[in-house]
């Protein structure tokens, strides 16, 4: 299990993509990023407390956005879930 005690780079290739997790207090936030290749990629979340009900609002590229236009819609949802 990883503890996140600041920032920690979780996942990435230097110049394509980078996911990172920040904690302050009792929160988490995690961001990534990629160049203009879009992917999917799996990330840990095995710093998260067992047990417990997390609410996570994402926030992605819509589905025409373009690295190049920079105008693409942006689409975000509420997820929750438990941790196993």
């Amino acid at each position: 299990m990883q503890t996140v005690t600041g920032r920690e780079a979780l996942a990435g290739e230097p110049g394509e993509y980078v996911a990172i997790v920040r904690k302050a207090k009792d929160k988490y936030f995690l961001g990534a990023a990629t160049d203009e290749e879009a992917r999917s990629i799996d990330v840990k979340l095995d710093f998260l407390e067992k047990g417990k009900t997390y609410a996570a609002v994402i926030y992605a590229d819509g589905k025409d956005a373009d690295w190049g236009d920079q105008s693409g819609i942006l689409r975000n949802h509420r997820e929750t879930g438990d941790v196993r």
